[in-house]
């Protein structure tokens, strides 16, 4: 941790799926790959040398949010994630082999170096058998340190781990460097496969979702024809019922204008046949419908009076007085009656009149009275319904016709 040879120049972490590089400042390590600003710091929690133990990572470089524990069989562990840790040494580094000095070099018991003054050391020419080891005690000055008895072996840098009970031998080689490029490539192959995966799977799963929409194009465009079509069939349809009802209303119109051309007909001709009837002159008869009374006075002692009607003619044709059938207890009865009177000469005075009685048991009782002039008649041209007004109450509605001698039956027909 203090610049001691147990730490690596450079070394690599692999956790949390990322690699990090790291090179020794002297007092921990600082990031390098990948590059941050500020960089990343990684500091010793505790004093121990060597890498195993636990680490402060500090992502800003000065303020711990992490703790990364290294193992000495190469495993981490943090709260990020497991992974593993490797040693990258410079090009040419190897461990140092512990150097053999001249026993007659070495201090006598009892005797303290001078500080300050470099030791000499003298290298044999010759490679001997090592001395033995210190079994108990303290080891001599330039010896690596020895364990205590019943405790492991201090495994030295660049060496692997001793078992239990054995102690290193000097001259042995260090550990095989591991082949980190190869397991580099093997780690960016193995997540290029697994990105080729992701994007086949992402390519499946964008053809399925193509598939869907296509699909969902079709339904939604059969659906879109399927009501296009009911609509063109309503359409046609609703353009059968306007045909029809546009032929019915022209054989409506056809029907009416053929009916109002037969009554446009009908009287035009019948204009014609007034034209050309002559005006009443000479002799001839007066044909009189009494068709009905309306509101005629009620002069019975008990109920309702029994009315009929009699009319009185005097004129060039002499003397005559018809009269129509009784209408019990009725106030606006209806006679449909038809008289006819015969005339000698139209062009004198000739007149009627129309006298309503009350059919008694002691014989009759008058009710009211009118009067009609035939020349009433041919100011209309001998055909026309005349209402005549009763005095002192009441109406009676007569339609009277003129019919020379000679012209046949009258054109009047009651409905």
């Amino acid at each position: 941790m203090y610049g001691m040879p147990e730490h690596p120049t450079s070394v690599q972490f692999f956790f949390a799926g990322a690699s990090h590089t790291l090179n020794w400042n002297g007092q921990g390590y600082t990031l390098i790959s990948p590059q941050r600003n500020p960089a990343s710091t990684c500091h010793k929690q505790t004093m121990f040398p060597g890498m195993a133990g636990t680490w402060n990572w500090c992502h800003d470089g000065s303020t711990p949010n992490g703790q990364v524990t290294l193992c000495t069989d190469g495993r981490i562990t943090c709260g990020w994630g497991d992974g593993r840790w490797n040693a990258l040494q410079p090009a040419g580094w190897t461990p140092p082999r512990p150097a053999q000095p001249q026993y007659a070099a070495q201090p006598q018991y009892g005797q303290q170096p001078q500080y300050g003054q470099p030791q000499q050391f003298q290298q044999p020419q010759q490679f001997q058998q090592p001395p033995a080891p210190q079994q108990f005690g303290q080891p001599q000055y330039g010896q690596p340190p020895q364990p205590q008895y019943g405790q492991p072996p201090q495994q030295q840098y660049g060496q692997p781990p001793q078992q239990y009970g054995q102690q290193p031998q000097y001259g042995m080689q260090p550990a095989p460097v591991p082949n980190y490029a190869a397991q580099q490539q093997a780690a960016l192959a193995q997540q290029q496969a697994q990105q080729q995966a992701q994007q086949a799977a992402l390519a499946q799963q964008q053809a399925q979702q193509a598939q869907q929409a296509l699909a969902a194009q079709q339904q939604q465009a059969a659906h879109q024809q399927a009501q296009s079509q009911a609509q063109m069939a309503l359409m046609q349809q609703q353009m059968a019922g306007m045909a029809l009802q546009q032929a019915q209303e022209n054989q409506k119109e056809q029907a009416e204008e053929e009916a109002k051309r037969k009554e446009e007909e009908e009287e035009a001709k019948k204009k014609e046949e007034e034209e050309n009837r002559p005006r009443p002159h000479g002799s001839g008869k007066l044909h009189v419908w009494v068709l009905r009374g309306e509101k005629l006075p009620n002069k019975s002692a008990f109920g309702t009076s029994d009315p009929f009607v009699q009319i009185y003619y005097q004129g060039t044709g002499g003397q005559k007085s018809v009269e129509t059938e009784v209408k019990d207890n009725d106030l606006n009865p209806t006679w449909n009656e038809k008289f006819e009177f015969p005339i000698a000469d139209s062009s004198q005075e000739n007149d009627f009149t129309f006298t309503v009685f009350d059919k008694t048991s002691m014989g009759r009782k008058k009710l009211a009275q009118g009067e009609m002039s035939l020349r009433l008649v041919f100011d209309y041209k001998g055909n026309i319904d005349v209402t005549i007004s009763l005095h002192p109450k009441g109406k009676l509605v007569t339609h009277c016709e003129w019919v020379p001698d000679g012209w046949g039956e009258p054109i009047y027909q009651l409905e």
